[in-house]
């Protein structure tokens, strides 16, 4: 798939018969499905104890900045040096929602940096193929 998203401008997935075509942004922007989010705190990782109560109160901010009006945070989960990463489904915000939730955050000393990524066109083909059962 990397060498697809390097190279083609207009992708066509075929099984049986055409699944999906158009070029590579729209078939992200139609079968997509999450924005991935990646964000790092400021968490002092001398104390273990001191780091996990530290997590849990990023965590919930995390939560209570995107958690809202049926929208929910998917794979949330905590990493090495203080990162967090999770999902939102495109279809419940938008590109900029996202950014302006980030921001805030970060205003707000919750992460230092973030990174949002939309779909992949791996995620992309198996939303497309597994359609199709």
């Amino acid at each position: 798939m990397e060498e697809v998203e390097a190279l083609a401008t207009s992708v066509a997935i075929i099984s049986t018969s055409m699944l999906a075509s158009g070029t590579t942004q729209q078939l992200r922007d139609q079968y997509g499905g999450y924005f991935h989010i990646r964000a790092n705190t400021n968490i002092n990782t001398a104390s273990i104890a001191a780091a996990n109560s530290s997590m849990d109160t990023y965590l919930s901010a995390v939560r209570s900045t995107f958690v809202s009006e049926g929208r929910e945070v998917h794979n949330l989960t905590t990493g090495a040096n203080g990162q967090i990463k999770f999902s939102i489904r495109q279809s419940e915000m938008t590109f900029g929602g996202v950014m302006m939730r980030m921001e805030k955050l970060k205003a707000e000393g919750v992460v230092v940096a973030y990174t949002v990524n939309g779909a992949t066109l791996e995620e992309v083909f198996l939303r497309v193929c597994g359609g199709e059962k």
